[in-house]
């Protein structure tokens, strides 16, 4: 009796530990970036440096689309503090939020300020990760996870609806 009660528990225990696993969370709306602090002379920078990072729709030129300047002491919005070799790493969009409308299937070019620098050239291209690439298959897809349904039409068909998935 005593080991049917013990595997009862486990199976009770690994149910839970599968909801809770596979429960849905919120997609992080935060980018990681890392990069190396150092001076015109090559040595390390280990301060706290004050760096604006700024989203453009082209590789020269333009008005930002999304800026976000880490410049304050603490908090946040908080200036970067490299390590002894001058690496640092941030998570864009934690400090100001990417706005709703800000499409990440257009071509992006990241531009860098550190502290009162002009921006650094060349503009950084934003390429996808491997998969993300993923996400164009989907096609028109929307996912509603409050209903609990995908609709949409899968890329390259020839329907002229919706088709709706529980």
């Amino acid at each position: 009796m005593k080991k049917t009660r013990l595997y009862g528990l486990g199976a009770v225990i690994a149910a839970f530990l599968c909801v809770t696993f596979f429960a849905h969370a919120a997609v992080p709306a935060v980018i990681n970036y890392q990069s190396r602090l150092r001076t015109a002379g090559g040595v390390a920078i280990t301060a706290a440096t004050s760096v604006s990072f700024s989203l453009y729709s082209a590789a020269t030129g333009g008005t930002p689309v999304w800026t976000e300047s880490r410049n304050q002491s603490s908090g946040a919005c908080a200036k970067v503090a490299p390590d002894a070799n001058g690496y640092f790493s941030v998570q864009m969009g934690s400090c100001a939020a990417f706005p709703a409308t800000l499409i990440f299937t257009d071509p992006l070019f990241l531009g860098v300020t550190i502290e009162s620098d002009a921006e650094a050239t060349p503009r950084v291209a934003f390429a996808p990760a491997p998969y993300a690439l993923n996400a164009v298959r989907t096609g028109t897809f929307v996912a509603d996870t409050a209903a609990g349904t995908l609709t949409g039409e899968p890329l390259g068909t020839a329907t002229a609806g919706t088709q709706v998935f529980n």
